[in-house]
C-alpha cells in the first residue's frame, strides 16, 4: 500500500478487484462488503468515476444473491434437521438479501413448506423436514424446540444491538446505513 493509499483510502476499482476475487471463491460476504466499500468511494472521494456505479450495483445484487442463495442453502439443511428457529432465521437473512424476484419468491415458498397452513413456520417439524401446523406444537412433541423461543429474550436482543452497533461504529455512515437495513436477522446473525 502506496502512501496516497493511506492517507486518502483505495480507489473504487481496487475494492472491485477484491470483490471480484472474493465472489469468485464463493465468498459473497466479503465481495458484497468490497462492492460497498467501492460505491462509498465513488460516493465521496471519487465522483468522477460515477460511471463505474451501474456496473459496482450489478455485482453488488449478484454477491447479495449469492450470499441469499448461500442462506437459503443453510436453512434447508436447518430445516432437515429440525433446527426450525435457526432455519427460519436464515430464510428471513436470506429473503432480506434476495434481490432477485425469482430467488426471494423461492425463498418464501420454502418458508411456507409444501403442505403448510400460513404461520406454520413456527411450528413443528414432520417427517422430510417440512413444516407443518397441528397436534404436535400442541402437545409438545419432542421435535420442536419450545425451550429455544423461550430463552432469547428482550436483553439478549439489547445486547445483540448494542455489540452490532459496535461492530460496524468503525464503518462509514453509509455503510452503517446499509448494514442496518439488512434487518433483525442479520444484527442477531
Amino acid at each position: 500500500m502506496g502512501i496516497f493509499d493511506f492517507l486518502f483510502g483505495k480507489e473504487p476499482e481496487a475494492h472491485e478487484l477484491k470483490g471480484d476475487e472474493s465472489s469468485r471463491a464463493g465468498a459473497f460476504g466479503d465481495a458484497l462488503m468490497e462492492y460497498q466499500k467501492a460505491i462509498y468511494r465513488i460516493d465521496t472521494r471519487f465522483p468522477e468515476k460515477s460511471h463505474l456505479r451501474g456496473r459496482l450495483e450489478e455485482k453488488l445484487a449478484q454477491a447479495s444473491n449469492g450470499l441469499a442463495a448461500s442462506h437459503m442453502e443453510n436453512a434447508i439443511a436447518m430445516e432437515n434437521a429440525g433446527e426450525l428457529a435457526d432455519a427460519r432465521e436464515l430464510y428471513e437473512l436470506a429473503l432480506d438479501l434476495a434481490k432477485d424476484t425469482a430467488l426471494a419468491r423461492e425463498i418464501e415458498r420454502r418458508m411456507e413448506g409444501p403442505a403448510v397452513e400460513p404461520g406454520g413456520f413456527d411450528k413443528a417439524p414432520v417427517s422430510g423436514g417440512s413444516f407443518s401446523g397441528g397436534a404436535a406444537a400442541e402437545t409438545g412433541d419432542a421435535d420442536y424446540d419450545d425451550e429455544y423461543d423461550d430463552e432469547y429474550t428482550e436483553e439478549d436482543e439489547q445486547y445483540d444491538l448494542e455489540v452490532f452497533d459496535i461492530l460496524i461504529n468503525a464503518l462509514p455512515d453509509d455503510l452503517q446505513d446499509a448494514y442496518r437495513g439488512y434487518g433483525a436477522s442479520f444484527v442477531a446473525g
